[in-house]
C-alpha cells in the first residue's frame, strides 16, 4: 500500500521510519529504542521551525519533493505514530496497524482512512488527535514547575504551554502525559491530561520526592523546560 496522493506522503515515510525504530526495539531492547526515538523527535523538532513549519498533511507544493525533507514526513510522521501508540496502548495500536494493512493492501491510502481504521479497532474518537497532530502544525513547548506541599501531601505541578500560535500551530495541545514521582520508597507513575494553556495538577505524595520526571518515557515530541520551584509550598 502507498499514499493515494502526495499530501499524505507521511504514510509512506513516517511508517518506514517508525518501523525501523520498532525493529531496534525488538532486536536491541527498550533502552536503545528510546534513545533512537528521542533522536528522531529531536531531528523533527529542529527541522519544523520558522518558515519551514507546516502541517504533516499538506497540499501546497510546487514539486512533490518539496514535501519530503522538511522534517514532517520522516521523523515527524514517526514521532506522531509513537505518540498515537501511547494514546491507544500497545494492544489497540498494533491491532489497528494490522487491520489498516489488511484492509488497504494493494491500494492507495489517505490519512483519513488510517484514522478510521484506528478508531474502529480502538473504539476511540481520534478526531481531535488527528486534527492537532496531522492537520495542524508544530509541537508543544512546555514550561513545567513543581513543588512539594508537605501539609497537603501533594506535588503541585504547573504546566504552561508556551508555543507561539502561528503557522497553523495550536495554542493548546490536548495530550496525555505520564509523570513519575520518585521517592525513597520508589517510583509512582501518574497519567495526567493537558488541555489548557496553563494548569496546575496535584499529585498525591506523602513524602518529599527526590525528583519529578515529566513525560518519563519520552512519548511526546516537544520542547521542555522543567525545574523545581524555589517557592515554599
Amino acid at each position: 500500500l502507498t499514499c493515494e496522493t502526495w499530501p499524505h506522503i507521511w504514510l509512506n515515510e513516517g511508517f518506514a521510519t517508525y518501523f525501523t525504530l520498532l525493529y531496534a526495539e525488538e532486536s536491541r531492547g527498550i533502552d536503545d529504542f528510546r534513545v533512537r526515538v528521542r533522536d528522531t523527535q529531536e531531528s523533527y523538532i529542529e527541522a519544523d521551525q520558522g518558515f519551514n513549519r507546516r502541517p504533516t498533511v499538506w497540499d501546497r507544493y510546487v514539486d512533490p519533493i518539496d514535501l519530503f525533507f522538511g522534517g514532517q514526513a520522516y521523523p515527524g510522521g514517526a514521532s506522531r505514530l509513537h505518540l498515537l501508540r501511547f494514546v491507544l496502548g500497545d494492544e489497540d495500536f498494533f491491532a489497528g496497524i494490522q487491520r489498516y494493512v489488511a484492509v488497504h493492501k494493494n491500494s492507495g491510502v489517505t490519512t483519513e482512512e488510517f484514522q478510521r481504521v484506528m478508531e474502529d479497532v480502538s473504539g476511540q474518537d481520534l478526531e481531535s488527535f488527528f486534527q492537532q497532530w496531522f492537520y495542524s502544525a508544530g509541537y508543544p513547548e512546555l514550561r513545567v514547575e513543581w513543588g512539594w506541599d508537605e501539609d497537603d501531601s501533594v506535588v503541585r505541578l504547573r504546566v504552561d504551554q508556551t508555543q507561539v500560535n502561528y503557522n497553523w500551530t495550536p495554542k493548546v495541545f490536548t495530550v496525555p502525559v505520564e509523570v513519575e514521582l520518585r521517592t525513597e520508597r520508589g517510583p509512582t507513575l501518574h497519567r495526567i491530561q493537558l488541555s489548557k494553556r496553563s494548569e496546575v495538577f496535584e499529585l498525591a505524595c506523602d513524602v518529599r520526592p527526590r525528583w519529578v520526571r515529566f513525560d518519563k518515557n519520552g512519548w511526546i515530541p516537544k520542547r521542555l523546560e522543567s525545574f523545581k520551584s524555589d517557592r515554599k509550598s
